[in-house]
């Protein structure tokens, strides 16, 4: 039988399936993602990853309908909510559907081992609906140590993340959204990374963020979409943005890094930082238009130009971090470590910890002062016996837990 006709009678016998699960599912899955160190997937109070699962029910985003000539009622599907519904954990995901046999056995013909898809505002009936390999419909509880089903739920939150962004491309047509100089280079005028000298276009800039945010440490990806991209636009990143430049330093801050580290950074470090720093720049733009219903992304701290009138803040002379913006969960496993250690090195005390550090993390979170858990993890740091905050894993867990507190407060 040939392939096409087995194509044909496997389309005859299945129908499309659905998928579904709930944004407290999808939260669990990630959990499990973030302990792998191949990944560091966006927490659920990331906006252009919400976005993605779920859509969003303001009523600003209905002014973007004028804007969708085709797969128009495909857009109203994921975006359709009652009046006054709010997203929480029990959300169920929008608008994903299964691969089917015959479309598996489609892309294996091709040599394609494509996991997932996604196609916004196309003439097509899937336009605006992720695609996902039906494996991802038997995730189970040994996720921790079922690759094949971490790497599945690392495909949905990839394919959000572009549905995600191709919202914010609509939103920025629709004038709800002025994006900075940063996103709107990345996102829309960015030059595709090169293959034999030739443009491909999944070598994008969209793709060099999204990898960079997802898969930081999978040289594959690196090679295949980073680096080609960087290379694409050497020039633009240096003019414009001073990729490669020492006054790199003087325009964004990074809270993971100290000074000194970041003195020492490469050109391609400063890349990486900076597709990072502008993924949450986007997730922001979204959240200014959307509202605080939607946990809102960081807003990427950066330092005053030159010429500003205000000066950069100084460290105090304690040694004590000043309170930063809301942070992401790896950043705030580094701010936790920089407090244990300063504590014990004697360069803060527990008298300071005791009146400082509630403030700080609710700075960092979104938690309001006062709630149970940023008082329960304080007295843990001022505890005289800290000896179990350098236990494997403890301070990782303390993040998680002020994370997941802030998404449920």
């Amino acid at each position: 039988m040939r392939y096409s006709e087995i194509k044909q009678q496997i389309t005859e016998q299945e129908s499309k399936s659905w998928f579904t699960a709930d944004l407290g599912q999808v939260m669990a899955w990630m959990d499990v993602l973030n302990q792998n160190t191949n990944y560091t997937v966006p927490r659920i109070g990331d906006n252009i990853v919400l976005m993605g699962l779920v859509g969003d029910p303001s009523p600003k985003m209905k002014r973007s309908n004028r804007l969708w000539i085709a797969a128009k009622e495909n857009y109203d599907e994921l975006m359709e909510y009652q009046p006054g519904e709010k997203i929480n954990k029990s959300t169920e995901l929008r608008f994903m559907r299964l691969m089917s046999k015959a479309e598996r056995l489609d892309l294996r013909s091709r040599g394609s081992f494509t996991a997932g898809w996604f196609k916004p505002d196309q003439m097509d009936p899937d336009a605006w609906i992720l695609v996902l390999d039906e494996v991802i419909d038997s995730i189970n509880k040994d996720l921790m140590n079922d690759v094949d089903q971490q790497w599945s739920t690392m495909v949905l939150v990839h394919e959000a993340m572009h549905r995600g962004i191709a919202v914010w491309r609509k939103l920025v047509q629709a004038g709800l959204i002025s994006p900075s100089p940063e996103t709107n280079f990345i996102l829309n005028n960015s030059n595709d990374g090169l293959k034999d000298g030739i443009p491909i276009f999944d070598r994008n800039g969209e793709h060099a963020m999204v990898y960079n945010r997802l898969e930081p440490n999978s040289i594959p990806r690196i090679t295949s979409y980073i680096k080609p991209w960087y290379k694409a636009n050497r020039d633009d990143l240096y003019d414009n943005f001073s990729i490669g430049k020492p006054e790199f330093h003087d325009e964004y801050q990074d809270l993971r890094q100290t000074q000194d580290d970041a003195d020492t950074m490469d050109t391609l470090e400063q890349t990486y930082l900076w597709l990072d720093i502008v993924y949450k720049k986007a997730s922001q733009e979204i959240a200014d238009v959307v509202g605080k219903k939607m946990l809102q992304s960081p807003r990427p701290k950066q330092r005053p130009k030159k010429d500003s009138p205000a000066p950069a803040p100084k460290p105090s002379k304690s040694g004590w971090p000043s309170i930063p913006p809301q942070l992401d969960e790896r950043e705030l496993v580094n701010l936790l470590m920089s407090i244990r250690n300063k504590l014990n090195t004697g360069k803060i005390d527990s008298n300071t910890v005791m009146k400082k550090l509630p403030v700080i993390l609710a700075g960092a979170t979104g938690l309001t002062i006062g709630h149970e858990l940023l008082d329960l993890v304080t007295e843990m740091f001022a505890a005289r016996d800290r000896s179990s905050l350098s236990s494997d894993g403890l301070i990782e867990k303390i993040a998680s837990q002020l994370i997941r507190a802030a998404w449920n407060q």
